[in-house]
């Protein structure tokens, strides 16, 4: 059930915030509405998918994971089941007080929060987020950006019964970001370089290594299907005078919807 939440101006100038996309930005709004008094919410990305964006292509998995390596949400396990808990949701936002109260496990304060998850690096090294109390995330002014939220963890879970702990996201296999790059760099030189591998990127990239292409050899023979079409290398406009010169880049490539045309093959005509 959607609930009505509140939304501060310093989340437009979120200097990180705005390197996602706008999509992943809006779909951090959306999870308030979607989270319990708690902030807590089942981790289920095409159950959220069809709550917030039920008609347009979001990639909701790959947006979690941008959240999640800017420090914006947690994702975790219990018992098998994934939750997501969104980074200090009670210090900016004010539940009904007759609002239901979280039947939804939290992360248990037994959870080591500076250990990697998924594939994102470690907590340690996320940017420090000094600003002002609109900044939606954890201050740079204690020594770990994380302890305010595992404090806050702790009090929220003093009540959890005996025996229900968490359990810290199954591994998946990391994500080769470097390499991939590389071997976009090699295989299509004729199309935009890669100057700055954002979190947005990354985030598409490792949806696409855990959904489609999960080894090297894959990306490369995906980046030698691209490089076949003459539309998404520009080679069909170059040669028709006038034409402005459209050339597809690695993350517009890695878009759910645009990795799909390309995979139908939509794009070699």
């Amino acid at each position: 059930m959607s609930r009505a939440r509140n939304i501060k101006p310093g989340f437009f100038k979120n200097e990180h915030l705005i390197e996602l996309p706008y999509e992943f930005r809006l779909l951090f709004v959306g999870l308030w509405t979607l989270a319990d008094r708690e902030g807590r919410l089942e981790d289920r990305p095409k159950r959220i998918k069809l709550e917030l964006f039920p008609g347009d292509s979001v990639d909701v998995d790959a947006g979690l994971s941008a959240l999640e390596s800017s420090g914006f949400v947690f994702r975790y396990v219990v018992d098998g089941k994934g939750y997501i808990q969104v980074t200090e949701f009670l210090k900016h936002q004010n539940p009904h007080p007759r609002e239901a109260a979280s039947v939804l496990p939290c992360m248990s304060p037994s959870i080591d929060v500076s250990q990697p998850r998924h594939d994102q690096g470690n907590a340690k090294d996320l940017p420090s987020r000094a600003g002002s109390s609109d900044s939606l995330i954890p201050s740079s002014l204690i020594p770990d950006p994380l302890q305010e939220l595992h404090a806050g963890i702790e009090d929220s879970c003093a009540t959890i019964p005996d025996g229900l702990e968490a359990e810290a996201k199954p591994k998946r296999n990391p994500v080769p970001f470097q390499q991939i790059v590389t071997l976009y760099h090699e295989t299509l030189p004729m199309l935009p370089k890669v100057e700055k591998l954002t979190d947005a990127r990354k985030g598409y990239i490792s949806a696409r290594w855990h959904e489609d292409l999960k080894n090297l050899d894959e990306w490369r023979n995906f980046f030698g299907f691209v490089a076949r079409s003459d539309f998404l290398t520009g080679r069909a406009a170059a040669a028709k005078k006038g034409d402005r010169v459209f050339k597809a880049d690695l993350e517009w490539i890695t878009r759910p919807g645009n990795f799909a045309k390309i995979a139908e093959d939509k794009y070699h005509g």
